[in-house]
């Protein structure tokens, strides 16, 4: 299932809606080109939070929208090597942005979650407090007592 519709799409560029309406582009197509194009994406750069979506953010589903135009825009209508300073190209920045901007905190939505916190223990509290440092630090030794 596609984050986005060809709807969501097709409501990006006239031209697309235009070869949609000419039947050039079936709207099958775009949702299976978001499947394969944008969402593994987005997967990528939001995983461990929330990634893979079963409830699509909207913010998400315009991300999906957004790589998805930029690429059909490039498919059926660029012609040249430096597509991405053009439109598509614009269209494929602003998207980067915004999920630069969901993986760093700067937006939100309640499907994404805050990233997973590791937890560092301190190794010097691993050790008995009567063990003692002989050499090497992977060498440790417990103290001995000597009574008299």
């Amino acid at each position: 299932m596609a984050y986005c519709t060809a709807a969501q799409v097709k409501s990006l560029s006239y031209a697309i809606k235009a070869e949609v309406t000419r039947g050039t582009i079936v709207d099958a197509d775009i949702t299976a080109l978001a499947a394969l194009v944008a969402d593994p994406v987005i997967d990528a750069a939001l995983f461990g939070r929330g990634a893979p979506f079963t409830t699509v953010p909207t913010i998400v589903q315009m991300i999906s929208a957004l790589l998805t135009v930029a690429e059909l825009y490039n498919n059926y209508f660029s012609h040249r090597d430096d597509w991405d300073s053009s439109w598509a190209g614009a269209r494929k920045k602003l998207a980067m942005e915004r999920l630069e901007d969901l993986q760093s905190g700067k937006l939100q939505a309640d499907e994404i979650t805050a990233p997973a916190m590791v937890a560092i223990s301190d190794p010097t509290l691993d050790r008995p407090e009567t063990e003692t440092f002989t050499g090497d630090e992977t060498t440790w030794e417990m103290q001995s007592e000597e009574r008299e």
